[in-house]
């Protein structure tokens, strides 16, 4: 079924592209005629970039109706930007040559034959299907794994593809009647919507998101979310709850948990949400945190970290912590610790979120709070992602009874772009936009790693969003940070394997 509705997408898509760009072609030889002008060449232009700006976005509405039942978390905006994108450029590219360069055919040369013109267009195609492929699959690659098919497939379907238009299109004699122009038009775009479909539906039948909903469950498991007030952690935990998971909301200020319980309630009724109170800073509320997750629930299968901070600042807490890293690491660790038990009895799964600026990340194990060294918010951001992945690591190592895992989700829009400097949040919003995701987007790896049913391979791993990365830690540097990390929590509750 699927399959055939992608083949009928597609269809749909081209009739209605090529029938516009036809009404166009003869809008403009009726007003215009052969454009003298150099202004008269580019109005032309810029009315068949208005064709490709259609067809692109009928292309892109019809496919993206049949790939959300695939893919929930796609949205018609970036599908469609990426589309529309490259079909408008590509009708430039095509026009232009026609408009500003000599035709062969006013020199005295012979007009070439239909199957020369066929065969151009065939590679024309493939070259337009390349850059179709290649758009749509930065933004597919986020959503389904083995993304990189869909630009090899549409190489072939849209060398195909243009050349039925192209046939449709070359059938007309001079003196046939507008309607009858049109009519082939809208039936060249019929057999190349239909062979774009046939050929790109093969990889697209295909497609496995990497969260699979219609397959993966977390029915009876209970998953505990750190910083879920806002951003990465709503949708989070909003997924957790689409797979039928009970979910605790670990947030520092009860009343912004309440409204994501409320907010994760409005879109999924019936889930089963409940708010803790953890300032992971203060290891007091840290403590009581992990006593009440204890005790409103017989189960902890999936604990998530994802709560995070960055000061511009120095700032120590209570305890005489560097508070990034009481936030990032010491706190998570302390919560991990208390929560231990529970865990592995579930055979569970700590999953942190980490970046890839850990690779950047120096941990100083004698200087850890920057009492010697000088403090910049970076170089603290930096140590304390390290701190996470060498806790992850060594979490793994030690406890075999549970999986410990940590992903980079990305480059995701959350509110952590506020506290960066004004020219910094300025190019993200810009020229950098490309690169980050949506908050909904930067939670799929996560997903992933809490509801994939066969954990394995994941334990002891760092992701880079949904793929394991080669990173391998300092074992030393990583039982020497742990110790650091039990003197600052005052927690001895591990023992080495």
């Amino acid at each position: 079924m699927f399959y055939q509705r992608w083949i009928l997408a597609c269809a749909a898509g081209e009739i209605v592209g090529i029938g516009v760009a036809t009404l166009a072609a003869i809008s403009v030889n009726t007003l215009v005629g052969e454009p003298q002008t150099v202004t008269g060449r580019l109005l032309v232009l810029m009315a068949f970039a208005w064709v490709g700006v259609v067809e692109g976005g009928a292309l892109a509405a019809f496919q993206w109706r049949v790939l959300r039942t695939r893919l929930p978390r796609l949205r018609l905006g970036e599908w469609g930007a990426v589309t529309v994108a490259v079909a408008a450029t590509g009708w430039i590219a095509g026009m232009a040559p026609s408009l500003f360069l000599n035709n062969p055919g006013d020199d005295g040369q012979p007009e070439p034959s239909l199957w020369l013109v066929l065969m151009m267009a065939s590679l024309a195609g493939a070259a337009a299907g390349f850059c179709f492929g290649a758009a749509q699959w930065f933004v597919l690659r986020r959503h389904a794994e083995r993304a990189g098919r869909w630009v090899c497939i549409h190489m072939p379907a849209w060398g195909l593809a243009l050349a039925a238009i192209f046939m449709g299109a070359t059938l007309p004699a001079p003196g046939w009647p507008v309607w009858t122009i049109v009519l082939a038009g809208v039936a060249g775009g019929l057999f190349g919507g239909l062979l774009l479909g046939a050929v790109t539906g093969l990889v697209a039948r295909n497609l496995q998101p990497w969260v699979d909903e219609a397959h993966w469950s977390l029915e009876g498991k209970v998953c505990v979310v750190t910083g879920a007030n806002s951003g990465l952690g709503y949708e989070i935990a909003l997924g957790l709850a689409r797979l039928g998971g009970e979910v605790f909301l670990l947030c520092r200020r009860s009343s912004e948990g309440e409204r994501i319980r409320m907010a994760v309630l409005a879109k999924r009724p019936g889930a089963v949400v409940k708010v803790v109170t953890c300032d992971l800073s203060d290891f007091l509320s840290v403590r009581h945190a992990a006593d009440q997750v204890l005790a409103l629930g017989q189960r902890l299968d999936v604990l998530i970290h994802n709560a995070g901070a960055t000061f511009a600042r120095r700032t120590l807490t209570a305890a005489g912590v560097e508070a990034t890293l009481a936030v990032d690491v010491a706190g998570p660790f302390l919560l991990t610790s208390l929560l231990r038990n529970r865990i592995e009895i579930c055979g569970g799964r700590v999953i942190m979120l980490t970046g890839i600026y850990q690779r950047k990340g120096q941990v100083r194990i004698d200087d850890l709070h920057f009492a010697c060294r000088p403090y910049h918010w970076l170089a603290a951001n930096n140590q304390a992602q390290k701190g996470r992945w060498l806790f992850t690591w060594e979490l793994a190592r030690r406890s075999p009874h549970l999986t410990a895992a940590a992903v980079h989700p990305g480059a995701v829009l959350t509110g952590a772009q506020a506290r960066l400097p004004r020219p910094v949040r300025a190019l993200i919003r810009t020229v950098m936009r490309p690169a980050f995701v949506r908050a909904e987007v930067g939670a799929i790896p996560v997903l992933r790693l809490a509801a994939q049913p066969d954990p394995v391979q994941m334990t002891g791993r760092f992701f880079d969003r949904c793929t394991v990365a080669p990173d391998v830690p300092d074992s030393a540097l990583a039982a020497a940070f742990w110790s650091a990390c039990e003197k600052m929590t005052v927690s001895r509750s591990w023992t080495d394997a």
